[in-house]
């Protein structure tokens, strides 16, 4: 493989036969950045070619890697991939478009202040998993257009796991504009070191220039090693001062006189922000309060909202002060003070023009005297309100004493509205968002997919309805790739919820409800170390074992409780409400030691052991988790979510080297992808065998190709790949070689197939083995069933159905019997089994025989005369499940509705689509009977497009779509040949049935009989 360097042109290759390399964007000197189009899931992505270098640049890049597993959290960029293809090793990351930070902003505080705020809340995240970037600086952050900031490059990082696989000692890494002074002398590095580089940055948006001068790199080394960075303030005189007094700590010389974390940080800024930041989704509250403080605002009364920390205190006040806008009315926020009037400075004034107007009132009182602040305050204050204006007060409790008192005097004038985080007499409660409400923030459909009610309830349940428990899990889940914002919605796919679901999900870190710090003394900061590291399984027993204590955990735990800091649950666990600062404290070996002992003291397929086991580094023992987690949910039937459990353990076997459990993992992932007959994960399994090697691994990948073949209905793939195959000594991969056979002999002839069938059956009844038996007994159903000897299959399947043991199995062998039935005219039957089908698959989700169920059951409405109207949710949610086979057989079934019910332009547009997609699948028969539905409900009368359908249906074997096609070119009336008549009298003979149903896809045999009749009449 070829890499074009800088300034040429993108490479036209295939990278690792799944990334299709488009422009470059970029070069170092660690290789190339190229955009991408990831060929199996649709994604532009941002491929890293990494250049063969030196041992130490190796382990750079081996670190990156290592960190951005490790961060998957708000505000990282994501990994999506890792590799080598032809020798250039390679890694692959979400596509950020964005400008390096503060991004378009300008040096206004205000505008700063919610990229500030987002890149600390991310830099909090990754300081929490024990990492620290060391490189941090404008061009390795990153903000969208949406203000989201996305840290990049962790090729520096250091701490957690990132150490587990590399060791050597430090040099001066990083960008030396932006280093802290430790970096500079080679001293100890912590969090604090990447807090000095966000000081750095802050300082040169708001001051226009960097805090020391860069024109000589010696001298600026020994300034900023020895001397402090001119204060802000004297730089940046419009920025707030308490802003600048942030900043100024932040490029402390010390380490320890800085900030201890990002957390701490976030606090002081969030407080200065006067309700600056900008809110990540649309209000999912309630309106009452919004309405009630207009009207409250209209009628000149005070009006105040209360809620727990977390529960939208704030959002709630940003979305009334932007009902008051629409309504003609100003506000102005109050902020956090302590010394006398701060909190009321933006609403009154700065306190030299405060004293400036008591000099020039006619009190005989000194300007300094306190009386008569007071007094002009109320008067200012009084006037404001009186003018219209609604001060709106953010967490009440935070204000200065003395701004407090004179609010309380005022706000029976009215135009006064507080939030409050204790409970208030006559105050709005601010309650948990349901399920219902968390609906709406959410693209659909629910129909099949079930996509906006299970993503509503995984966030509710991850949340418990926090508001800011869902804002920052919301943020976790797009910075992980799992849901895309799309017109003021989250878009998430079914894949996404099945991560999401699973036992080994994606590790999304705890997110309190209040990121400011407790105050709470070094022992119970460790504590709630572990309380937040061991959720949710952070059971008092729990903890007590996991911290070496008795009474004296569970009084620790009662002071947590008793501060706010967690909160006892209704079944006992103790759930984090606190960023835990010690987290960020914790060394390497401290993390590992505490995720072992956390991991060691859960039972197998307990939810998050697999992330805890990867934490402490014993990935052998990730990977065999992984393989126990998804073997339980497919015989649960949750084969989707199974395969996305199966990828997480592929990358700790690999990271293992442990080549046994990994071959492992691939057989359960090549039968699950079987199971499952999405073309999407069988690609994405082929793509994790492309990543191993040996005749085992190829025998899988032969395999699945074989069942892409089959699913696309490319026959001569599917022999090709078959001849490839020779038997598997594994059972389970064996049924699945000869669920291929079987299908190519199939067409071959029926009587190649019921021979093969015949053969196989002494072969399961010599193992003894009921699952064998099974699967054999279902075949020969199918082989009935194709041999249009309906009732004899549906006889077979019966028989199959209490053999199957996993629901999987019993779902497709449920299915199966209820189309028999359909086609033996048992339709109340054919409704049972497939209604009972339909349920089971919703409850697992899955979603390709819950559209196959579907499918069914509006056949027997049909069938029935019960189908009056159209179910074109139906129709669209399955071409969303990315069978077309099974979205062709929907189309043609409502086409066939929409004709019987007199809608033609929806029949014609239906069966059209039918057409092209049963054409794209080699489906020679439907595809002759979808064009003849196109013409009948176009109305043609041209003789050449019917002659057309009825030599298709003439060149194809006797069977129900001939005569369908046939009898829609008799109906017609255009043209009719005797020959015609003699093929339908020949199929229909096969197969007579005396009951007056809707035999087929569109016409009842009396029908077709009756229009080849009058067709073959002379005219």
């Amino acid at each position: 493989m070829s890499v074009t360097g800088a300034g040429g042109e993108a490479p036209a290759v295939l990278l690792a036969d799944r990334y299709r390399l488009h422009e470059l964007l970029g070069s170092g000197g660690t290789g190339v950045v190229h955009k991408a189009l990831d060929t199996i899931t649709g994604e532009l992505v941002a491929v890293k070619i990494l250049s063969p270098l030196t041992t130490a640049a190796a382990l750079r890049q081996r670190r990156e890697v290592l960190a951005l597993r490790v961060l998957r959290a708000p505000g990282v960029v994501r990994l999506i991939d890792e590799g080598v293809s032809d020798g250039h090793p390679f890694i692959v990351m979400e596509l950020v478009d964005g400008t390096p930070f503060p991004g378009p902003a300008g040096s206004d505080w205000a505008e700063v202040a919610p990229m500030a705020i987002a890149l600390l809340e991310s830099l909090a995240r990754v300081h929490a998993n024990g990492v620290i970037h060391r490189d941090l600086k404008p061009a390795n952050v990153l903000v969208d257009s949406a203000g989201r900031t996305v840290i990049l490059d962790f090729g520096l990082a250091r701490g957690g796991d990132v150490d587990l696989a590399i060791t050597r000692a430090d040099t001066v890494v990083g960008t030396p504009r932006y280093q802290a002074p430790e970096q500079l002398v080679n001293g100890p590095l912590d969090a604090r070191t990447d807090l000095y580089a966000v000081g750095v940055m802050l300082y040169e948006v708001l001051a226009g220039r960097p805090p020391h001068s860069l024109e000589n790199l010696h001298v600026m080394y020994a300034a900023r090693v020895w001397k402090d960075a001119p204060p802000l303030q004297w730089a940046a005189a419009k920025v707030p001062l308490e802003v600048c007094r942030v900043v100024d700590q932040l490029l402390a010389r010390l380490p320890e006189a800085r900030p201890r974390s990002a957390t701490e940080v976030v606090q002081a800024l969030r407080g200065l922000s006067n309700g600056a930041e900008r809110a990540p989704f649309p209000w999912l509250g309630p309106e009452t309060p919004i309405r009630a403080a207009v009207d409250a605002a209209r009628a000149r009364r005070p009006f105040d909202v209360w809620g727990t920390a977390g529960s939208g205190r704030s959002r709630c006040l940003q979305e009334i002060a932007a009902a008051l806008a629409r309504a003609g009315r100003r506000s102005t926020w109050t902020t956090r003070g302590s010394r006398p009037y701060e909190s009321l400075r933006p609403v009154v004034g700065e306190p030299d023009t405060l004293e400036r107007l008591a000099g020039d009132a006619s009190s005989p009182s000194p300007a300094s005297d306190a009386t008569e602040i007071s007094r002009l305050l109320e008067r200012r204050l009084r006037e404001t309100l009186a003018g219209g204006t609604v001060v709106l007060v953010d967490d009440a409790e935070d204000l200065d004493a003395w701004s407090m008192e004179l609010l309380e005097v005022v706000r029976e004038d009215g135009n006064v509205v507080c939030a409050w985080r204790q409970p208030r007499a006559d105050a709005f409660a601010l309650a948990p968002l349901s399920e219902g409400a968390l609906r709406p923030l959410f693209h659909g459909p629910d129909r099949l997919l079930h996509l906006r009610e299970d993503a509503a309830r995984a966030l509710a349940v991850r949340t418990g309805g926090h508001p800011a428990r869902v804002a920052a899990e919301v943020s976790a889940w797009v910075a992980n790739g799992l849901a895309q914002w799309r017109e003021g919605r989250l878009a998430l796919d079914r894949m996404a919820l099945d991560r999401l679901d699973g036992s080994v999900a994606v590790q999304v870190p705890p997110v309190p409800t209040d990121l400011g710090g407790s105050g709470i003394k070094r022992g119970l900061e460790q504590m709630l170390a572990w309380v937040t590291l061991a959720w949710p399984h952070s059971t008092p027993t729990r903890l007590r074992a996991l911290h070496g204590g008795g009474w004296e955990v569970d009084m620790m735990l009662g002071e947590l409780e008793r501060v706010g800091a967690v909160r006892r649950t209704e079944d006992g666990r103790m759930e984090p409400r606190q960023a835990a600062l010690a987290l960020h404290e914790w060394g390497a070996d401290q993390r590992r030691a505490a995720h072992a002992a956390i991991a060691a003291s859960l039972d197998a397929g307990a939810e998050g052991r697999f992330a805890h086991l990867v934490g402490a580094g014993e990935f052998a023992a990730a990977a065999r988790e992984a393989r126990h987690v998804a073997s339980g949910l497919v015989a649960d039937g949750y084969v989707g979510r199974a395969i996305g459990v199966l990828s997480q353990g592929l990358y700790a076997a690999r990271e293992a080297g442990d080549a046994e459990i990994e071959l492992a993992l691939l057989v359960e992932a090549t039968q699950a992808a079987m199971v499952e007959g999405v073309a999407g994960s069988m690609k994405y399994v082929r793509y994790e065998l492309a990543r191993s090697g040996g005749e085992a691994v190829r025998a899988l990948d032969t395999l699945l190709r074989a069942g892409l073949a089959q699913a696309d209905g490319d026959t001569p793939r599917v022999v090709e790949a078959l001849a490839e195959l020779a038997p598997f000594a594994d059972p389970g991969l064996e049924v699945w070689r000869k669920a291929v056979d079987l299908y190519v002999a199939m067409r071959q002839g029926m009587p190649i197939a019921a021979a093969r069938v015949d053969e196989w059956m002494a072969w399961a009844e010599a193992s003894e083995s009921s699952f064998l038996l099974g699967r054999v007994l279902g075949w020969k159903g199918l082989v009935k069933y194709r041999e249009a000897r309906y009732a004899e299959a549906a006889e077979w399947h019966l028989r199959a159905l209490p053999l199957k043991v996993g629901a999987a199995d019993r779902l497709s062998t449920m299915i199966n019997l209820a189309s028999a039935c359909l086609e033996a005219h048992q339709l109340e039957e054919a409704h049972r089994w497939a209604a009972e089908a339909e349920g089971l698959a919703a409850q697992r989700r899955a979603v390709l025989f819950e559209a196959r169920a579907a499918w069914i059951l509006r056949c027997v409405a049909y069938r029935l005369d019960d189908a009056r109207t159209l179910d074109l949710e139906l129709v669209e949610a399955v071409g969303m499940i990315g069978s077309s086979l099974v979205h062709a057989t929907h189309c043609l079934t409502e086409a066939s509705i929409a004709w019987r019910n007199g809608l033609i332009e929806d029949g014609a547009c239906l069966a059209r689509r039918a057409e092209t997609l049963f054409v794209t699948q080699g489906r020679a028969p439907e595809a002759t009977v979808s064009t003849a539905l196109v013409l009948t409900c176009e109305g043609v009368v041209e003789p050449d497009p019917w002659r057309r359908v009825a030599e298709a249906a003439m060149a194809l074997p006797p069977g129900t779509a001939s005569a369908q096609a046939l009898g829609l070119v008799a109906r017609a009336r255009v043209v009719w040949d005797p020959a015609w008549s003699e093929r339908v009298d020949r199929t229909l003979a096969v197969d007579p049935s005396p009951v007056p149903s809707r035999r087929g896809f569109i016409l009842a045999e009396s029908e077709i009989r009756t229009y080849c009749r009058d067709a073959s009449a002379p005219r």
